[in-house]
């Protein structure tokens, strides 16, 4: 299902939105609808995130076009069917829409939970922990509290910062920011079997495992099969909590796809991200996370061979209606015929809760993004500028 947007249509999109949920926050005083008519349940819940951008690029050089505007708005529902005390049978779908992407059904899937843990088909991200609401993922350790918690976020490796810079550039980066901050493929959404453990002793299991990576819809994806692991562990303090973990991924060379497009991974993939997060108080949040990928992507001789590899620290504060936060990244992408990107990147940004429904925030991005190349070649090129956003979201 597809709608393609103009630009006048984009408009009245993004008004009709803004009206709707406008007129359902008016009806409604919870976070979610919640139908319930036993032995089924039904959450409905929707979003409309809406941001202006301003990019500058020290370089000014050829990179394409930027944004100036970015909207989406999404809708979820999830039922349940209460088969017996501790046994759920469940479907969940969502339907997303922005400019990019236009309008398509996003995640859906069919589950059943008992006292085993969430067993799960379909499409989906990997190693997915919450069926309703949009808390962050329990094995991802940093994050940008200031921001939107749906669709395109400023999180590190998400891609709302990202959407308003030169597409080539936006490209470059995208393709590392992950880096440091979370697993290869965290954020790959495709037809996927799940298993989600119940907590025991404070810890969570997750795996997934994918037959084909998406990976955005890439032809020239050089893997295939994806599998991910994650464990998670909390330890609770009164009002405080300390969490420890990290996720695993390993994702099978496509030697076909490596022919067809001349691509140089030489090896199967294995990525291993290692993360804490501590909350003082509801107040406070502090988050590190590393990660480092064996892929092996230099076919040049005399040039090091490393995997793809980052850190990133976030500290988020909240006081009353009001969080501030950024986080500083690192980022270093595998090894290729051109030598490897490098990302260097700050993040600051306020947000202000109007209520619980409505928000709105701002955000500064400071990047320097360089390549260093392989032996023999002496040339280091560098780009480096600032994005400056502001949005408001809506939640239902």
């Amino acid at each position: 299902m597809t709608l393609t947007f103009t630009k006048k249509n984009n408009s009245r999109f993004i008004l009709r939105g803004i009206f709707f949920l406008l007129a359902i926050q008016g009806s409604s005083e919870q976070a979610q609808l919640v139908l319930t008519t036993d032995p089924i349940k039904i959450n409905l819940e929707g979003y409309l995130n809406a941001s202006v951008g301003h990019s500058e690029n020290a370089k000014h050089t050829n990179q394409g076009a930027a944004r100036t505007t970015q909207a989406e708005a999404g809708l979820r529902v999830y039922a349940e069917h209460s088969l017996a005390p501790q046994k759920v049978l469940g479907v969940r779908v969502e339907v997303n829409a922005s400019p990019q992407d236009h309008l398509n059904v996003g995640e859906r899937s069919l589950l059943y939970i008992d006292s085993f843990g969430r067993f799960e088909i379909g499409r989906r991200r990997g190693l997915p922990d919450s069926l309703i609401g949009y808390a962050p993922n329990t094995y991802a350790f940093t994050s940008a509290e200031f921001g939107v918690t749906s669709g395109r976020t400023l999180d590190p490796g998400a891609r709302l910062v990202t959407s308003f810079l030169p597409a080539n550039l936006a490209r470059r980066i995208d393709t590392i920011s992950e880096n440091g901050a979370n697993g290869a493929f965290f954020g790959d959404t495709s037809p996927k079997a799940l298993y989600v453990s119940p907590k025991v002793w404070g810890s969570q299991l997750g795996l997934s495992y994918a037959p084909k990576i998406e990976n955005g819809a890439r032809i020239d994806n050089p893997y295939k099969e994806l599998f991910q692991a994650g464990l998670a562990y909390q330890e609770d303090f009164g009002q405080d909590f300390f969490r420890l973990g990290g996720s695993f991924s390993y994702a099978n060379l496509d030697e076909k796809t490596v022919r067809l497009f001349s691509t140089v991974p030489t090896k199967d993939l294995a990525s291993l991200s290692i993360g804490a997060a501590l909350n003082l108080g509801e107040v406070w949040e502090f988050g590190i996370n590393v990660s480092q990928n064996s892929d092996d992507k230099s076919s040049s001789p005399g040039s090091p061979r490393h995997g793809a590899h980052g850190i990133t620290a976030s500290v988020n504060y909240n006081d009353g209606e009001w969080v501030y936060g950024g986080y500083v990244q690192r980022a270093i992408g595998g090894q290729n015929v051109l030598g490897s990107d490098r990302l260097s990147a700050l993040q600051l940004g306020l947000a202000y809760r109007l209520d619980t429904k409505l928000r709105v925030f701002c955000a500064l991005y400071l990047y320097q993004l360089e390549n260093k190349p392989n032996a023999g070649q002496n040339q280091l090129l560098k780009e480096h500028g600032k994005v400056f956003l502001a949005g408001v979201r809506w939640t239902l």
